[in-house]
């Protein structure tokens, strides 16, 4: 009875998510306000392994 009740209750739940779609502008404009950064903005500073500044 458990996992019937589980599985109607994820159901109902994402049929009425079903309506509450995102565009990509949302999606990003959220993930950059918790910190997302793409890999071509982040600058990435080479370590030398021989030693000395280059």
């Amino acid at each position: 009875m458990g996992i019937g009740l589980g599985i109607i209750i994820s159901t109902l739940i994402m049929i009425y998510m079903q309506g509450t779609l995102y565009s990509d502008y949302e999606v990003e404009k959220r993930a950059r306000e918790m910190g997302m950064k793409y890999p071509d903005e982040i600058l990435a500073l080479e370590k030398n392994n021989e030693g000395g500044n280059q």
